[in-house]
């Protein structure tokens, strides 16, 4: 499946209710720098997810500085 970020955030919405936090995450990084990384673990017994983990990090890009200006 190939996704961009608006059909997989309407694919989560409508087909995975129960997983708004990955939604959430997602969004948290969009709206934030617009870099990260999401990753996901899920547990599944007799076909319903048990237990899962969201991990998120938002990266943020400091720009290279010389005697206090921009480069």
């Amino acid at each position: 499946m190939n996704f961009n970020d608006e059909n997989f955030l309407t694919y989560l919405k409508q087909e995975y209710r129960y997983l708004y936090d990955v939604e959430v995450a997602v969004r948290n990084i969009k709206n934030g720098s617009g870099y990260g990384e999401v990753s996901m673990s899920f547990r599944i017994i007799n076909n319903v997810v048990d237990k899962g983990s969201v991990f998120s990090t938002q990266e943020k890009m400091y720009v290279k500085k010389s005697k206090n200006r921009h480069i």
